[in-house]
């Protein structure tokens, strides 16, 4: 698979997850932690990256 696709993929994947969280924390209004939305945010994509270059192939990628 190219990075491209793969990247597209993984996009739709945590745009989708991004959705239901943003739903869930804002829409209903029950939560009470909404100062620690920027922290989550940011720790979020930190794990994004990793999933990102976990994901890529090794023979070609190992360097990363």
């Amino acid at each position: 698979m190219f990075v491209v696709d793969y990247y597209s993929k993984l996009i739709g994947y945590w745009n989708e997850l991004d959705s239901v969280a943003n739903r869930y924390f804002f829409n209903y209004g029950k939560c009470k932690c909404k100062n620690l939305w920027p922290n989550i945010i940011k720790e979020a994509e930190e794990e994004k990256a990793h999933q990102f270059l976990m994901g890529l192939d090794g023979e070609k990628y190992d360097t990363l």
